[in-house]
């Protein structure tokens, strides 16, 4: 799965899941702007940042690393 296919199923899991910006923010402890700017794909962020907010919104682990 590349970049930008795992940023769109994450983001597409925080949709379904009725998860705000600054809510997913709360939950993995990073400012809401930050939040933005991972799913507008700005940056290089550690994969364990992707694993957070990946696991927040309810996205497999597995398809995290795939």
């Amino acid at each position: 799965m590349n970049e930008s296919n795992l940023i769109k199923q994450i983001k597409a899991a925080q949709v379904a899941a009725n998860i705000s910006n600054a809510e997913l923010g709360r939950m993995v402890n990073m400012d809401r702007q930050n939040i933005g700017r991972f799913f507008k794909n700005e940056g290089s962020p550690q994969l364990c940042t992707v694993y957070r907010i990946a696991k927040a919104c309810g996205v497999e682990s597995i398809n995290v690393i795939k």
